[in-house]
């Protein structure tokens, strides 16, 4: 049996192609990957969305644990991009156990990290968040309980 979960699907399609990263916060074993790898990426291809177009990252699984590093990952996103005339899709689980590293650009300042798209846990129920570039700096937030 499958939990549609049509209103969180609903929130992730409307915030579609907004310029804004989306991110999908929740406590442990709510559902936050179910949406979006399985809700989410089955609507996508039903569209017509092909499954070259969706990239996945799973940075707690070995497979993927190389793109922790953000060079690493924007090497990899970068590499399976190249045709600009279509849209893709980036999926990443568990952001928050990505790498920091010094930026070759200004060794004694900011750190690179890779910020695109999160998965992780929060406490209370499922919840949106789209993180853009205002210019206070300042995440967008959209939360829901449920």
């Amino acid at each position: 049996m499958e939990i549609k979960r049509d209103r969180y699907l609903n929130r992730l399609l409307s915030y579609q192609w907004d310029g804004q990263v989306k991110v999908i916060t929740g406590i442990r074993r709510c559902g936050k990957s179910y949406l979006l790898r399985v809700l989410f990426k089955n609507y996508l291809l039903s569209q017509g969305i092909k499954e070259e177009q969706i990239i996945e990252v799973e940075l707690d699984l070995a497979k993927d644990i190389r793109y922790r590093n953000p060079l690493e990952l924007s090497g990899y996103v970068h590499g399976l991009v190249q045709d600009r005339r279509r849209k893709f899709y980036l999926f990443i689980d568990e952001i928050q156990m990505s790498d920091e590293v010094a930026n070759p650009y200004n060794p004694s300042g900011k750190k690179i990290t890779f910020n695109v798209s999160y998965i992780g846990e929060r406490q209370g129920g499922l919840s949106f968040e789209r993180a853009g570039n205002s210019k206070e700096g300042r995440a967008a937030q959209d939360h829901h309980s449920g």
